[in-house]
């Protein structure tokens, strides 16, 4: 069940990266943070475009803004939320070696959508299972 939830969030990165020509950023608000809030999509996805690419200047990766952005929505308690964002951070370290866009792909590469095999998929998995284990602890009593 795992690996066909898996493939299923790969494909779904290559349509919105293939349909619309999301970056990684807008991307992983698209599958694991559009339904925290009652947000403007169209909106939120524009502001988002600033993200990809590190920023636009291979910089720190819009898997990891994009996704500290979505625990950010979704984690009421700002020291769990930090926590969270840490662990993400960590796990994105450990994963890839690397958090810049730069040297994730290559500096002075343009985006050519391996990143987005390669990296948003795992991130968006991961992200939804740390999703739901912060939702859990703050579901619990205090």
């Amino acid at each position: 069940k795992e690996l066909m939830k898996m493939a299923t969030i790969e494909q779904q990165v290559k349509d919105l990266k293939k349909e619309k020509d999301y970056c990684c950023s807008q991307i992983m608000f698209q599958l694991a943070g559009l339904d925290a809030l009652e947000l403007d999509a169209p909106v939120a996805q524009k502001a988002l475009r600033a993200l990809g690419w590190g920023a636009r200047t291979q910089l720190t990766c819009g898997a990891i803004t994009g996704g500290a952005m979505v625990l950010g929505l979704y984690i009421d308690d700002k020291e769990q939320m930090i926590k969270a964002i840490k662990e993400y951070t960590e796990w994105f370290t450990e994963t890839f070696q690397h958090t810049l866009c730069g040297d994730l792909l290559g500096w002075g590469v343009q985006p050519d959508g391996r990143c987005h095999d390669q990296i948003v998929a795992p991130c968006v998995k991961h992200l939804l299972e740390l999703k739901d284990k912060y939702q859990a602890l703050n579901a619990q009593p205090k």
